[in-house]
């Protein structure tokens, strides 16, 4: 294990990467989940951006890695262009979940946003993770849908502070602090209603 880790240090030109991708198939250590993603990532910051979608076809439990790097590069339509291959497999992960919405609120795609929206929803997925929801407020904000946003941001009965971030820069962001302050009020008044006596 330790001697494949030297070699991923030691790949720095784009035919070093090839030929650790043949030696993980080879020792069979492709099935490896950080090898793999190591690879796919290796793959995309040399540029070999045909490499990764082949391995990420290959290897499909993959597809996780390839979008977050996309994300973190900014290209969020190559993100969501591959999206849709991961898209109704019931195994689809959060980190899928959450860099599909992310692309989706940088591009400001309201309509494949909804549409993963409506995926996790059917697959009760939402209901517990606050990262999901601090996405799709996020998405919502961005593209001037306040109302679902806040939709979104009721259905979690305990906000952390990074859903209640995303509810606050969204309607900052919207030109509308009146109608935000009205539901923080109202939001601290549920839970403290000894505070406005």
């Amino acid at each position: 294990m330790k001697a494949i880790w030297k070699l991923f240090g030691a790949c720095n030109t784009q035919k070093s990467i090839t030929r650790l991708h043949c030696h993980l198939i080879k020792t069979g250590s492709i099935q490896d989940v950080d090898f793999a993603s190591t690879l796919t990532d290796a793959y995309i910051t040399s540029g070999l951006h045909d490499s990764a979608l082949q391995l990420f076809d290959e290897i499909p439990s993959r597809r996780s890695c390839i979008l977050q790097r996309y994300c973190r590069e900014k290209r969020y339509e190559d993100a969501l262009s591959i999206f849709p291959w991961s898209f109704y497999c019931q195994k689809t992960d959060s980190f899928t979940v959450c860099s599909g919405l992310k692309a989706c609120s940088e591009l400001r795609a309201i309509g494949p946003g909804k549409a993963i929206h409506s995926f996790i929803k059917k697959l009760g997925v939402l209901d517990s993770n606050l990262f999901i929801g601090a996405r799709l407020v996020e998405l919502y904000s961005k593209c001037g849908e306040t109302g679902d946003a806040l939709r979104v941001f009721e259905e979690f009965h305990n906000p952390d502070i990074v859903l209640w971030t995303s509810l606050i820069s969204g309607y900052e962001q919207n030109g509308d602090p009146k109608s935000l302050y009205a539901i923080v009020e109202c939001e601290c008044w549920k839970k403290h209603p000894w505070v406005y006596r």
